[in-house]
């Protein structure tokens, strides 16, 4: 039996704040004995990996959300949703865990033009949403499977899409009629990592530090969408 992903986030008690957000990509390094290197990538796509700080896990509440949070997920058995407080958007951010809510909010700056996922052929009606990354002539094509429904808009050749449905998970949005040829699909919104506890014991040293002071943090490793 394996693991799935349940629809729900970390308690608001715990915050996502600051914490350690890193992409990790799986690399193996051969180094001849003229220091010549060979690299082989295993991966395409990195996975995730989180730290949050518990020091502000302090309070009786939040310890008794984070026991019931890991019982009903399983420990790291089940995935769960996670805003990286990083990189949460379609627009580049203002800074970390910028606030969503207009007007001042990072969704006061989304549109339906921030990001290509897909050019029509006139048959195709099932498209992936992706965020592009782009440092000079090279690009980085991300899947997004978690998008946040609510904030998702699409655009079909710079102009509102017609009716479709959008999956979570998945990311697959899938248009009632196929887009025109060469049409430009875009969108923009909001969109979450799915993680896991990173061990089954995730929460010993949460659990240890509980009003006795010193380190304790809560890790999380993000789980790929099968």
């Amino acid at each position: 039996m394996s693991g799935q992903f349940v629809d729900v986030y970390l308690p608001p008690s715990v915050p996502g704040y600051p914490c350690l957000a890193s992409p990790v990509f799986s690399t193996t390094i051969t180094v001849a004995s003229s220091g010549d290197e060979g690299r082989n990538s295993n991966w395409q796509h990195p996975l995730r990996k989180f730290k949050l700080p518990a020091a502000q896990a302090r309070s009786w509440d939040t310890i008794q959300d984070l026991i019931t949070h890991f019982l009903v997920l399983g420990g790291p058995f089940n995935s769960f949703a996670f805003r990286d407080p990083m990189d949460f958007a379609t627009v580049p951010l203002l800074g970390p865990n910028e606030p969503t809510k207009p007007p001042l909010g990072v969704l006061a700056r989304v549109t339906g033009n921030d990001q290509q996922f897909g050019t029509g052929d006139g048959l195709t009606r099932t498209f992936q949403l992706t965020k592009t990354y782009t440092r000079g002539p090279s690009t980085y094509v991300r899947q997004i499977g978690l998008p946040v429904l609510s904030t998702v808009i699409i655009f079909d050749n710079g102009a509102p899409a017609g009716a479709f449905t959008l999956s979570r998970p998945g990311g697959l949005v899938t248009f009632a009629a196929a887009p025109d040829d060469t049409h430009v699909l875009t969108w923009g919104g909001l969109f979450d990592v799915p993680v896991r506890f990173e061990a089954d014991d995730s929460l010993d040293t949460v659990l240890q530090a509980y009003q006795v002071g010193g380190a304790a943090e809560i890790n999380l490793q993000e789980a790929r969408l099968c």
